[in-house]
């Protein structure tokens, strides 16, 4: 495993989650915060649509692309994050805290939902890590918090919002399923490892808990662990 040092004095903070989680909320509100108490901070999302490196990833989720391999589909992905690492790194090098909107671990999730056998997906995730930390030298996380939401309330979720358009992970359910699956798998094999990961918990026995109840936990983590 690589464990790269961090020469640098800035943050990064990762929101992870099954699709319809809320990420994008959580990471603006904590960007906004951050800001507010006068804190040198950006905000990235992954996949970056409209950016050059990320055309291939349209196509593949549009279901251009035809059936992939796991490998394949993953170094889409990662080409993107590393694609927009040297803009990271200058970010982390003044200083700043970087809130990011999905990063490796949802290539570990989408992709590593598609290995059946833990075993093999174990096998995969050692892969995946060694190849983008590694091999395309992104930066490493200083923390990542998974925004824990099952896949039958985040159906719900996308359904209230008409202006998200599916694609083809976020129109199968059962993708989405196994998905959120390989995420815990993924947060077990990580804090194996020694990389933080923080599980913040979205429902409750009513249903989805309030956007700002789960903010205030995001804060709580973010404080006690960056």
């Amino acid at each position: 495993m690589v464990h790269q040092d961090n020469t640098y004095t800035g943050k990064m903070i990762v929101f992870e989650g099954i699709d319809g989680s809320g990420k994008a909320t959580q990471t603006e509100m904590l960007f906004s915060r951050l800001r507010e108490n006068g804190e040198k901070v950006e905000k990235i999302a992954f996949p970056r649509y409209g950016e050059v490196a990320a055309e291939k990833i349209e196509h593949y989720l549009a279901g251009k692309m035809g059936d992939m391999g796991v490998k394949d589909a993953a170094k889409l992905y990662a080409y993107d994050r590393k694609d927009a690492s040297e803009l990271m790194y200058r970010w982390l090098i003044q200083g700043k805290t970087i809130i990011v909107d999905r990063y490796v671990a949802s290539n570990m999730g989408h992709q590593g939902g598609k290995i059946q056998d833990k075993g093999e997906r174990r096998t995969f995730f050692e892969w995946l890590y060694e190849y983008e930390y590694a091999t395309m030298s992104i930066p490493k996380p200083d923390v990542q918090i998974f925004l824990d939401v099952k896949p039958q309330a985040s159906g719900v979720l996308r359904k209230q919002d008409t202006h998200r358009k599916g694609d083809i992970h976020e129109n199968n359910t059962s993708h989405l399923e196994n998905a959120y699956d390989s995420y815990q798998d993924f947060i077990t094999f990580s804090q194996t490892i020694g990389d933080s990961f923080l599980t913040v918990q979205c429902e409750s026995s009513g249903g989805m808990r309030p956007i700002d109840a789960i903010h205030n936990d995001v804060w709580r983590g973010v404080r006690e662990n960056v």
